[in-house]
């Protein structure tokens, strides 16, 4: 939506994310992967032991936007994806930023059935309109209900992570960055 209405997103690519988003951490087990050519910012897996190829995954993209993107653009369309994946349960909130930093945060959370298994998935957005340029950053992570319980405490590490990355660069959109790609 923000595409259609703002205009061509571009996206930065993951050598680039300490420079956008220095202070990130990452809980214990996970690793980066490869996307299988899908354009990211960055993807990561965990494995708790099961004999699933991955419990726990989270795709974190940060995109250049062309334009100034309002409020209710971010907020309205939070829940788009999970939507349109026919997700159940779905809960939309804003996620609060100070005012000073000019972010809107968004986060939808729902359930999925993907072949045999149940999945939670939750769907952050930060958009950051600074004066040299904006950015969308967003994050899915989607972990097995079947170890809920054992992931939480890794889902709220990546969500404070990435929450407090963004309220600590409030100039992140003005960094010139050569964009991966094309996308969205």
């Amino acid at each position: 939506m923000i595409s259609q209405n703002i205009g061509p997103l571009s996206l930065v690519a993951g050598r680039y994310l300490d420079r956008w988003l220095p202070g990130l951490t990452v809980p214990a087990g996970w690793a980066a992967v490869g996307s299988g050519g899908t354009p990211t910012t960055r993807m990561m897996l965990r494995r708790v032991g099961t004999a699933n190829f991955w419990d726990g995954s989270e795709i974190l993209n940060i995109y250049q936007v062309p334009g100034e993107v309002p409020w209710d653009l971010v907020v309205t369309n939070a829940d788009r994806q999970l939507r349109d994946s026919g997700a159940t349960d779905i809960y939309v909130s804003e996620v609060v930023a100070p005012q000073a930093h000019r972010t809107i945060g968004a986060r939808a959370m729902a359930n999925l059935d993907v072949g045999p298994r149940r999945l939670r998935a939750q769907y952050t957005y930060y958009v950051v309109n600074a004066a040299g340029g904006t950015a969308l950053i967003e994050q899915a992570i989607v972990i097995g209900l079947d170890v809920i319980a054992r992931l939480l405490p890794d889902v709220e590490v990546l969500t404070s992570s990435l929450h407090r990355s963004v309220l600590d660069m409030p100039e992140v959109a003005t960094r010139p960055t050569p964009p991966a790609s094309p996308s969205r």
